[in-house]
Order: C-alpha cells, then structure tokens, then sequence
C-alpha cells in the first residue's frame, strides 16, 4: 500500500485460511536476540522438511512453518516449492539476516509422521511448547518414525490384491493370484527404492509384474499335471495397476494448484506424468512379449464390476485400508479412511442416478468424501492429504489405464486416445473433486457473514487450533 504497510488480502480457503491470521499476529521482532531467532528458524525450516518429505503439499507446508514461526513472534520470509524450503529472518536492526535453503529429498510418504508434526505445531501455537521442548519433540519424531511389522504390510498389499480382484468380479483363484501380484509389487517397489533406481525405472519393473504374472498364469495349465480352475489374466494386471496409480500425488497437485502454490502443482504434475509413463512403458513391454509368443488376446481386458452391491462396498474400504497401511497410518486414521472409503462407493453408485457419465460420477464422490474429510480433519486433527488420498484409491482408473495399453498393442489409435484420456479425465475428477469438497467444507466451517477479513481470519485460526 500507499503508506508502506502490507496490505492483507484473502486468499484461497484451504490451507491460506490457516495461516493468514498468522501473518497478522507478527509482533515486532526488536526482542528476539540472534541465537534464539537461529533457533527458530532451524525449527521451523525442520517442520517443513518433516512434512514436505512426509507426503505433505507444498501449501500444507508453508502454513506449518509460518505457524511455528509467528508462535515465536517471528517475522520470517518463506518460500515452499515442491523439493524446497527457503525461509529468511530478517533484524530489524542493521544486522546479518538469517537465510536458510533447505533442499528436501523425496521419502517414502508417511501419513503418521505428518500428523505427529501437525499436532506438535498445534501444540507451539496453543503456547504449550517453549522453544526446547518443541525441538526435543521434533528431533523425536525425526529419529523414531512409526513403522507396521513387515507382515502386516504385506498382508494389507494381499488383501489390496484380493479386494480389486472381488470388486472386477473376480473368482477365488482370481483374487488369490491378484493379492500375488499386489504382494509382489510391494516388495520389488520397496526393494528398487532402496536401490535408488529412480521413479520412471521403477515404476516400469513393478507395471511389468503383473503382466508377467498374468502371462504365467496362461501358461500354467500346459505345464501342471493337474486340471486348474479359469482365471482372468487381465483381472491380475488391473489390481497391479491400481496399486501402482493410487498415491501418484494427483491430489497433493490439485491442492497445491487451488492454494496458488503453482510451482509445486506443476512439478507434481510432472511426477505424475513420469510415473504414469513408467506403468505404460512396463505394461507395453510385456504385453509385446505376450503377443510375440501369441497369447496377446487372452489378456484382452475382460473383467466387470461385481454385481453385489455389498460387495462392493466391503471392497472400496478395503483398498483405502490397505492403502492407509501402506501409509503408515495408525488405527484412529485407518477407521476413518475405511469409513471414507465406503462413502466414497456409496456416493459413485448414488451419482448414477443424476448422471451415467463414469467421470463425472467418480468426480461427485471425490466431492463428497473431500468435504466430510475436511469436516472430520477439524475434529479429529488427522492430515487432511492422508484421508482424501487413501479414500479415492478404490476409483482409480487401473482397468482403464489397462484397456487403453491393451489397445496400442493391437494397434488401434482411436479406442487408444479415448481410454487413455478416459483415464486422466477419472485422475483429474479424483484430484479436482477433494480439493474442490475440502475448500467448501472449510467455507462451511470458518465463514462468517461479519467482521472484516483479519476478524475473520482470526477466527479461523481459533477454530482450528
């Protein structure tokens, strides 16, 4: 403005309506001496890191640090991309100002490692912490991550295999070789990360193991002195590609995009597009090898949803649960990405009734389950990310994607394009969906019809602390 002061102006109400009242709350720094502002700022750009590596957006980030910064009356400049944490404090007096760059490497995404550092930034701001309980906390949560017993995460990836299989309309044999593939998937995924091979590789080798299955289990009945049951090939390959596509960032990109964090919207976008050129590049290779040994239209994509109702049901929450597992999130977390799950089906099989368009119905259950996790992230202090993430998992466009692969084997373009752009257009009406649900359930929460917007924003603050 005119006069030299800054001028507060509204911005997007998802994660802005957190942390714009924060910015108001900025007391003048004269009192801060150099080593306590280090201090701060070391713990703040920690908080940030914590969460950016932890699954976190780059918006959700932003306010975790600028609240642990003002909770200390500090006035700091910040800046939060995708891959980096860029936060200085600058003296009122004519000394050196405090810069830190912080250069965040992706990890593995840990839900319960999130919500642990946004209850204790909860805690900072509620003014229950000092500066040195606050890091202790930290260096805590740092050191000491939350992990589930080898098994039991690859029991989740089984039962994830097992509940795609049954929701396809799969028989026994038919979920019991897909929780094989899924099992597979996890370990040779956990396994090349260790290895560093990179996103694009990795994503290839695990596309290309389900196929690989699936091309075995053609071949068995010529090899097994005994008769076995049918099975569908291609049923196994759309339980791979679920497991692969759900969790790919699209929604943290959606919310980074509606918050305004353009940059980090569009560096995840990109991690997407990489990721879902590696499922492409491994399904496409060994589906050329099937053709090449001639066994290509046996794995034409055959599978149908499963009639029972109830079924259905019981399966989407099964897959947000056994995704919620592979999360590392905790059983209060896990009850409630369940519960989402199921809504989540319940509302796709509801939008049939207002359209028959697969898009736009999966788009209208995002919605849904997007503004009830915004509702139940206000009581229940969970990272709104982890429940929306894990929710819509069940809708991911695995057998589409499939299809769409299937036909650039057999060299038809046209049914190519339209099922490949099928599928973004699901992926996109996931994303857009929650984000768009999450931002009307914060209106509903924080909005008032007085007060101007500091009043207001203040207020918000309130609420959510």
């Amino acid at each position: 403005m005119a006069d030299g002061t800054d001028e507060v102006r509204p911005g997007p109400v998802s994660n802005r309506l957190e942390t714009a009242s924060s910015e108001l709350d900025l007391v003048d720094d004269g009192e801060v001496n150099p080593p306590r502002a280090r201090a701060i700022t070391e713990l703040a750009v920690r908080v940030g890191e914590l969460a950016l590596s932890s699954g976190s957006s780059a918006a959700r980030t932003e306010s975790l640090v600028r609240r642990v910064a003002s909770s200390f009356s500090l006035p700091v400049h910040l800046d939060v991309t995708y891959s980096r944490i860029l936060l200085s404090y600058e003296p009122a007096a004519l000394t050196t100002p405090i810069t830190i760059i912080r250069s965040v490497a992706p990890d593995q995404t840990d839900y319960d490692r999130l919500a642990r550092v946004e209850g204790l930034v909860r805690e900072v701001q509620g003014g229950s912490l000092d500066l040195e309980t606050a890091t202790a906390r930290l260096n805590h949560i740092a050191a000491a991550p939350f992990e589930h017993p080898r098994w039991f995460r690859l029991l989740a990836a089984g039962v994830l295999g097992a509940a795609i299989g049954l929701l396809l309309g799969g028989s026994p044999m038919d979920l019991l070789v897909s929780a094989g593939s899924t099992i597979l998937v996890d370990v040779a995924r956990r396994r090349l990360e260790q290895w560093t091979l990179g996103v694009f590789f990795t994503t290839a080798v695990c596309a290309a193991i389900p196929t690989t299955l699936a091309l075995v289990v053609l071949a068995l009945p010529h090899w097994a002195p005994w008769n076995l049951p049918p099975m569908d090939p291609s049923l196994v390959i759309a339980a791979g590609m679920v497991s692969l596509l759900a969790g790919m960032g699209t929604v943290a990109a959606a919310g980074d995009a509606i918050d305004g964090s353009f940059l980090g919207a569009g560096a995840r976008s990109v991690e997407v597009l990489v990721t879902t050129g590696g499922i492409v590049l491994g399904l496409v290779t060994t589906l050329w090898l099937g053709r090449s040994l001639g066994v290509t239209a046996q794995l034409e994509p055959s599978a149908s949803q499963n009639p029972n109702v109830w079924a259905q049901l019981v399966c989407s929450g099964l897959v947000a649960l056994a995704f919620g597992v592979r999360f590392m999130m905790r059983a209060r977390a896990l009850a409630t990405t369940t519960a989402l799950g199921v809504l989540l089906w319940v509302t796709y099989l509801a939008a049939g009734w207002i359209t028959p368009s697969h898009p736009a119905r999966v788009g209208i259950a995002a919605l849904v389950v997007g503004f009830t996790a915004r509702i139940l992230v206000h009581w229940l202090h969970l990272p709104l990310l982890a429940l929306t993430t894990t929710a819509v998992a069940p809708l991911m466009p695995g057998m589409m994607l499939y299809r769409g692969v299937f036909a650039i084997t057999e060299e038809d373009p046209t049914s190519a394009t339209w099922l490949l752009l099928g599928s973004a257009y699901v992926a996109v009406g996931l994303a857009a969906g929650t984000s768009f649900g999450a931002m009307l359930a914060a209106l509903a929460l924080y909005r008032r019809r007085a007060g101007d917007s500091s009043q207001r924003f203040a207020l918000v603050e309130q609420a959510h602390g």
